[in-house]
């Protein structure tokens, strides 16, 4: 009789068959899912009535992006997008057991900021949550679920919150940092053609203003900020690679960002109601 070998592995189950018993091993592998699935912590410090809370104000609340935002495959997931107003390389949300960095796979589109859409659901990281989510994901963090106007409703867009909340107060102020209730695109009126476009695009462009350019790439990991006779000068670091010169608040130079290639060949979405 050949040996049966079953193992559990990190992303799930390894199972090479050797004879009748393969049944067996199946069941208690699964059996032993069930039991750490029961077990999985919760990653949430939210009471559930605060949880409960944030879902009545945010559920179906309809929401403006504050940038423009990444859209590409969900991790493991095929049921839902992705978006991320930083590149999809430069945040890094799990890792493998050897410590390297698990990606999502390159984006396929741009939200324009200034996009419209609604929170379907607030997903916290919950043990039932952690129990469902597949082990490929960044499970640890907080899920907004997002229908975008104007896109097919099947599937969900996932905005991912990485802190930790303890108070409502906490995760309102984040949820800040990407959804606004009144369109960002009003303040950008008496800018350049340019610059919006540039936005839009999710691209640099030279004398673009320090806003625009938190619009169009997100907030940097690191600024670092000195005066060089008399003209303040700041270098926005996305990564070690990918910097930003600012002169007085407008881009003075960049290196390290890559060409955007979506790899569906879509384009970035036009402005909201053109």
């Amino acid at each position: 009789m050949k040996l049966i070998q079953a193992s559990c592995v990190v992303y799930g189950i390894c199972i090479r068959k050797g004879d009748a018993q393969v049944h067996r091993i199946t069941v208690g592998c699964i059996l032993l899912l069930m039991v750490i699935a029961q077990g999985c912590p919760s990653h949430t410090l939210l009471s559930v009535k605060d949880q409960e809370k944030i879902q009545t104000k945010h559920g179906k609340q309809a929401y403006y992006l504050k940038q423009s935002f990444f859209i590409g495959p969900f991790f493991i997931y095929d049921d839902r997008h992705y978006i991320s107003e930083r590149a999809f390389d430069e945040r890094v949300l799990i890792q493998s057991p050897g410590g390297d960095p698990i990606l999502p796979c390159k984006p396929t589109g741009v939200l324009s900021m200034g996009t419209r859409v609604t929170v379907r659901e607030v997903e916290f990281p919950t043990s039932s949550a952690m129990a469902s989510r597949k082990l490929k994901s960044p499970r640890h963090f907080t899920w907004i679920m997002l229908d975008v106007e104007g896109k097919p409703a099947e599937k969900p867009y996932v905005l991912v919150l990485t802190q930790e909340f303890t108070k409502i107060k906490e995760f309102e102020s984040s949820l800040k940092d990407y959804l606004l209730t009144e369109d960002p695109r009003e303040e950008f009126t008496t800018r350049a053609p340019e610059e919006i476009q540039a936005i839009d695009a999710k691209t640099v462009i030279e004398g673009m203003h320090a806003d625009a350019l938190l619009r169009s790439r997100g907030h940097p990991d690191r600024i670092t900020r000195k005066f060089i006779e008399g003209v303040k000068t700041e270098r926005w670091q996305y990564t070690t690679e990918r910097v930003v010169v600012l002169k007085e608040d407008r881009v003075d130079s960049w290196q390290g960002f890559p060409k955007i290639q979506l790899t569906d060949g879509e384009k970035p979405d036009p402005e909201p109601g053109s």
